[in-house]
């Protein structure tokens, strides 16, 4: 009897465990896809992505743009205290042309500087964006140059990834034969977590032009899987989208939406005024530090000597990511 009892709790013990294994994994592979597909993440990143369109509305033409988004996250310092996150967008476009034939070349450079505003639970940022005459054909750009703002809010949970990305812009300045733009976009975004880093996604980007009241709404519905390799997260999908709603001729009816994104590493910024090192919140969200536990003395006061050990030690030497001639803005691990 005794040998029996003894038998079952291990058993339970067992199991327990499984569970609680398998529960910690689930975790992790849905904190590296929200990593991932977090706009707000302070990491770097690189992400190659690509919308092919092959139907438009009243058009036998199709398009495409393959975008280069590069992501450098920067620390707070003394003028602005609050963590930026810069973006960039180099895209590579296809569009068709009068005589039938199809026009590829460089576009125009977009640019936003997000200012992480708040950054625990429920994370929201917002910033200014500049929009560059950079196209190599008058197809693939406006000739104008374009500020606006942007502005991004994400809810995380380990089950989803909610939000929406925001933008707006108007030209200022560039060729004077090219008509004044305007326009708005706004991507909502709904990551639905699933086990071993899979998950359902639906990210389609609304698209207004202001300037002559043309727009089309896209839904979409697709899957991705992100994974970690080292220190990078990588992270695959594609995504069917459909305009349900539209207005002018020559807007997208079916595109289809691929990509892959590379997050790198852990940033671990140096040298923030009363930081002895950085402080993440959930799925790469950044918390200052409470400022019951901020270092703080008074002015003319001494700070205290620190302590000598009592025999000398050999010195540790720098860490492989953070050597001596690193800048002291950030090391990258």
């Amino acid at each position: 009897m005794r040998a029996f009892r003894t038998a079952s709790l291990i058993r339970n013990i067992c199991i327990a465990m499984c569970a609680a294994s398998g529960l910690a994994m689930a975790q992790t592979s849905a904190e590296l896809a929200n990593k991932s597909n977090n706009p707000l993440n302070l990491a770097p990143s690189f992400n190659i992505q690509n919308y092919y369109s092959p139907r438009l509305y009243n058009s036998n033409a199709h398009t495409n743009d393959l975008l280069l988004r590069p992501t450098i996250p920067v620390a707070p310092g003394s003028l602005v205290g609050v963590p930026q996150v810069l973006r960039g967008t180099v895209p590579i476009s296809t569009r068709p042309k009068a005589d039938g034939s199809y026009e590829t070349g460089l576009g125009d450079i977009n640019l936003f500087d997000i200012f992480l505003l708040r950054g625990d639970g429920m994370q929201f940022g917002a910033g200014p964006l500049l929009t560059l005459p950079t196209a190599t054909d008058p197809s693939l750009g406006t000739g104008k140059w374009q500020a606006g703002v942007a502005a991004v809010l994400v809810d995380p949970t380990p089950a989803r990834l909610l939000g929406m990305l925001v933008q707006w812009q108007h030209s200022f300045a560039g060729q004077s034969s090219r008509p004044d733009v305007q326009s708005l976009t706004a991507q909502p975004f709904m990551i639905f977590n699933l086990p071993h880093g899979w998950y359902v996604r639906s990210t389609g980007t609304w698209t207004f032009d202001l300037q002559h009241g043309t727009y089309y709404v896209p839904v979409g519905l697709g899957a991705g899987k992100a994974w970690k390799d080292g220190a990078t997260i990588f992270n695959a999908f594609i995504e069917p989208q459909y305009s349900v709603l539209h207005q002018g001729a020559g807007v997208p009816q079916w595109t289809v939406f691929a990509g892959l994104n590379m997050t790198f590493g852990k940033w671990q910024p140096q040298g923030w005024p009363g930081h002895a090192r950085p402080r993440y919140g959930p799925y790469g969200a950044w918390r200052p530090r409470p400022p019951a536990q901020r270092r703080t003395r008074r002015p003319g006061q001494r700070p205290p000597p620190h302590p000598q050990p009592p025999h000398p030690a050999t010195p540790r030497p720098p860490s492989r990511s953070c050597r001596s001639s690193t800048p002291r803005t950030a090391c990258w691990t």
